[in-house]
């Protein structure tokens, strides 16, 4: 046995440590997750407030156990917000589940690497299992692939890494991409990592129904054709982030295939719903690569994205590297040859845990819930006086203004802002046409009926 010092040097605890902190822990997940709908939707703090009780000095010889678990139980969870609360509508939430918590805790208990078959056979096959699964699911032909990575972000700059690459081989100086004024703001971002600038993305303004107008996304590309540039990519959205919209994808991915461009699909919001969504599945799938957000709408714990690519072989391709290190990663995949990221964790362990513990159907049936549910706030500002509809219900979104009302300055954020304080419920706003707007994201299945109806007389107090 060895002394508490020794331990200390080695970065571990004392056994009787150890054992109080695991026990100590389990009691309190299993009390954040069951106290999830009394507790606060969440607090945010002050920097002058948090800046000394976070302790920013880093003491050479430690502190007790004790002492530390304190802080971050009584001021650092406090000061965050829980995306997986019934009434948090704000942005997109995050409504995970306890068995995705319990696969987490597995793969960073055990530190489970998931980049090469002879670093984790095990992990290396579930995730191409998952992936597999994922392709079949939403309408993927036999040779499609993809891998989990961080989130949407990750995913769409990994996609037009292979689509820049594919189509500008060698040389992408004129090189032009093509999306909506809705399209993610971090799809521009990927591109200008990309070295595709500013100037060479043509923003085209939505159509009515805030979706990516083809008509004129044609007269774009052959007026960029005709003076010398090259096309190369287009960006259609499955759920826009302010309003739930979903691009016209069949003729989009028609007039790609007529261009010889490539088609992306930033589906990091709404492309899980293909699972429940028939007719979304049948567009998805004409995409040549798709990204979706597991912790999203397939109710994962952060952080876990998903690209896919009609043609799984491109990945390899275009990733692969060599080094004398990797000459025996081992016969089945290795992920580290398919993406930016080496050093991967088992992020593709929760969801199929998941998936194996409540089943396919229930997860469908927990989209179509979500849906259902801006569905009824819609009804119910249709019902009432206080507000009147901007965008009806798409794909889990609803956006809203005070009837007879306009804002464009900061009204409407002070609204959010006295229901945030409040700590019952979490809403935010987007501008639509220079218009401020209300938004309700509800993709949580554990929100109620009786949810909507309070949080919504609660805006309606505080809009008087």
């Amino acid at each position: 046995m060895i002394d508490e010092s020794d331990a200390r040097r080695q970065l571990r605890l004392s056994d009787a440590d150890l054992q109080e902190l695991a026990e100590r822990l389990r009691k309190f997940i299993v009390d954040w997750h069951q106290g999830v709908r009394e507790a606060p939707v969440g607090r945010m703090g002050t920097r002058a407030d948090l800046e000394p009780r976070l302790a920013a000095d880093f003491p050479s010889s430690g502190r007790p156990v004790d002492e530390v678990w304190q802080k971050v139980v009584e001021v650092f969870l406090p000061h965050t917000f829980r995306l997986d609360h019934p009434r948090f509508f704000a942005f997109v939430p995050g409504p995970n589940n306890f068995v995705s918590v319990v696969a987490d805790a597995i793969a960073s208990a055990c530190n489970i690497f998931a980049g090469s078959w002879i670093g984790g056979s095990g992990p290396s096959q579930l995730e191409t299992n998952t992936i597999r699964w994922l392709c079949d699911a939403l309408g993927f032909p036999p040779g499609a692939g993809g891998h989990f990575l961080s989130g949407g972000s990750h995913a769409s700059l990994t996609a037009l890494m292979v689509a820049r690459d594919e189509k500008l081989p060698g040389d992408f100086a004129g090189g032009t991409a093509y999306c909506s004024d809705q399209t993610h703001a971090s799809v521009v971002r990927a591109f200008r990592i990309l070295g595709i600038g500013g100037a060479n993305v043509r923003i085209l303004e939505s159509d009515d129904r805030y979706r990516l107008p083809v008509a004129h996304l044609r007269e774009r590309i052959a007026a960029d054709r005709a003076q010398g540039l090259k096309p190369f990519c287009v960006v259609a959205t499955a759920g826009t982030t302010s309003t739930g919209a979903v691009d016209p994808i069949p003729e989009i991915a028609a007039l790609c295939a007529k261009e010889s461009l490539w088609c992306h699909i930033d589906g990091a919001y709404g492309g899980a719903a293909a699972l429940e969504v028939g007719e979304l599945r049948r567009q998805v799938c004409l995409a040549d690569s798709l990204a979706i957000d597991p912790h999203k709408w397939l109710f994962q714990p952060l952080e876990i994205g998903c690209v896919l690519l009609r043609d799984g072989a491109l990945l390899p391709k275009h990733f692969t590297m060599h080094a004398d290190y990797f000459d025996n990663l081992g016969e089945g995949r290795s992920y580290l040859e398919e993406g930016m990221q080496l050093t991967r964790s088992a992020r593709a362990l929760k969801l199929w845990m998941s998936l194996q513990v409540f089943g396919v159907d229930a997860f469908r049936a927990a989209i179509a819930r979500g849906i259902e549910l801006a569905q009824y706030v819609e009804q119910q500002i249709r019902r009432g006086a206080a507000f009147e509809i901007v965008t009806p219900a798409e794909l889990g979104i609803v956006t809203f203004r005070v009837r007879g009302r306009i804002d464009s300055g900061d009204a409407l954020l002070k609204v959010c802002t006295a229901l945030r304080e409040s700590g019952f419920a979490m809403l935010s706003t987007t501008k639509l046409r220079g218009e401020q707007v209300l938004r309700m994201c509800t993709i949580n299945p554990r929100t109620t009926d009786d949810d909507i109806d309070q949080t919504l007389a609660r805006i309606e107090g505080l809009t008087r």
